[in-house]
């Protein structure tokens, strides 16, 4: 860690009851998918600080700022202006990810091999930073487009490998556990907010590289004050690139069926319910 940093464990508390992910067919939303078009272009294609970065140790910032990584063991992110040629090193840590209104950098930092990867908040004026407690070992993270919010998928600091997704205030640091899935040889990633702050998308994969019948692949939505569901239910095919287009229109691409290496990959667009919208 750098000299002078400030580092101060926020004492956030797991808040909500988390609803168990149900078994391989169960819950799913009411949608409609269609070919996607040329023009459905993605939030996140639109402002690259709406989406996780292409290159996980090399993150945009606003204006000329970039956050990337750099050194091995321990790794430091870096605070880099490409208009003016300057950098600064801002805090211990990997895969940064700028809040939307620039004023924090969300990144993962190894703690100890008992705790070795936890979800920590930066200021990046000050360099002041703060470990938020009472999430796991952090898989993956992303910022709501309002920057208040910080949506999560972690795995549980015990012999469980329980999966959680949820979300925490960026203000107070309260943690908000929405789903928990105890299924193993699971990894939830892909987490992308919707542009009303308070919807999130997200991919379960699950795999055991023993059994090749032991595979599936699917989107699902979660909503801060609804049940999760799933989106969409193609075991045998890869979701990839998914995101938002807008408040009702979700944009993916099918890597193809497993069961048939000729078949080509696809974009597809999911067409929410007008009722998931309005609460």
């Amino acid at each position: 860690m750098t000299a002078g940093l400030l580092l101060s464990t926020l004492l956030a508390v797991a808040t909500g009851t988390a609803v168990p992910i149900p078994a391989e067919g169960g819950d799913s939303c009411s949608v409609r998918i269609r070919d996607a078009r040329t023009d459905e272009v993605l939030v996140r294609e639109r402002d690259p600080l709406l989406g996780a970065p292409e290159d996980g140790n090399n993150a945009p910032g606003p204006g000329s700022l970039r956050a990337v990584v750099r050194g091995g063991r321990p790794s430091y992110v870096i605070i880099v202006n490409t208009a003016t040629g300057t950098s600064r090193r801002l805090c211990q840590g990997t895969q940064p990810r700028f809040s939307p209104n620039g004023r924090w950098i969300a990144c993962n930092h190894w703690e100890s091999s008992e705790r070795p990867w936890n979800l920590t908040v930066v200021d990046v004026r000050s360099g002041n930073s703060r470990i938020i407690e009472h999430v796991g070992q952090i898989e993956d993270y992303a910022w709501s487009p309002d920057s208040k919010q910080l949506a999560f998928t972690s795995i549980a600091h015990d012999s469980s490998w329980r999966f959680n997704i949820g979300w925490i205030e960026a203000g107070s640091g309260s943690v908000h556990i929405l789903a928990s899935d105890d299924e193993s040889n699971v990894e939830w990633m892909g987490l992308e907010w919707a542009p009303d702050d308070r919807r999130l998308l997200a991919t379960r994969h699950r795999e055991y590289e023993h059994d090749d019948s032991i595979y599936a692949s699917d989107l699902w939505l979660f909503d801060l004050k609804a049940r999760p569901c799933r989106l969409t239910h193609t075991p045998r095919e890869d979701e990839d690139s998914a995101g938002w287009i807008d408040g009702r229109r979700i944009r993916y691409q099918s890597s193809g069926s497993r069961d048939d290496p000729s078949s080509d990959p696809r974009r597809y667009v999911i067409e929410l319910e007008p009722e998931r919208d309005r609460h």
